[in-house]
């Protein structure tokens, strides 16, 4: 296959294609790179969207001295840009988090949500997937006090730029279900917001 490229249709009005650069070729039991850039408002910092693509390319056949070329297309799976496709994960050294969290100086971003999980451990699990950022460790409760709170300790960066810890405090209430305090510290506060508040 030569002039390999992808044609992608979504669902933003956000998104505009900026850039295309297709694979040369592809030879039989081989991979190659296919590269397409994206642009999205500046006012805007987790544009989500649902894409369809397709493959197209130049075949190349050889028969012989005979070189038959003709233009083909295949349609490849639908994939969706989420939250967590902005994030990147940044692990903490065991016991530091509280340490960082004090000593990042800039305004912390508060929200609270009432969550549809059936306990707190299932809350804290989906909570930890949407923001995609690391899970601190060795920060956990002392198991002498009783509670019926959890507590996850995230860590990581916005497009491998902005420094984000997020607390998400979880607990859980017989009439009300799982209910949330979610605590978010970013330079950029633009962007702590659209965290706090992007839980759905």
């Amino acid at each position: 296959m030569e002039d390999v490229r992808i044609e992608l249709k979504h669902n933003s009005e956000s998104l505009n294609f900026i850039h295309l650069i297709p694979a040369k070729e592809i030879k039989p039991n081989s991979t190659s790179d296919i590269f397409l850039g994206l642009s999205m408002p500046n006012d805007e910092h987790f544009t989500t969207a649902t894409f369809n693509s397709l493959m197209k390319y130049r075949m190349k056949e050889t028969q012989g001295a005979k070189v038959t070329q003709y233009e083909d297309e295949y349609p490849l799976e639908d994939f969706n840009l989420t939250f967590t496709d902005y994030m990147v994960p940044q692990y903490l050294p065991k016991g530091s988090f509280v340490q960082n969290w004090d000593g990042f100086q800039t305004k912390e971003i508060a929200a609270t949500y009432q969550l549809n999980y059936p306990n707190t451990q299932a809350a804290a699990k989906e909570i930890q997937k949407h923001f995609g950022l690391a899970v601190c460790e060795g920060e956990q409760e002392d198991p002498s006090k009783k509670t019926n709170l959890n507590t996850c300790y995230l860590s990581g960066s916005y497009l491998g730029q902005e420094r984000v810890l997020v607390i998400c405090i979880i607990g859980f209430d017989t009439k009300k279900g799982c209910l949330m305090k979610l605590r978010v510290k970013c330079k950029d506060e633009e962007v702590g917001d659209s965290i706090a508040n992007s839980v759905e």
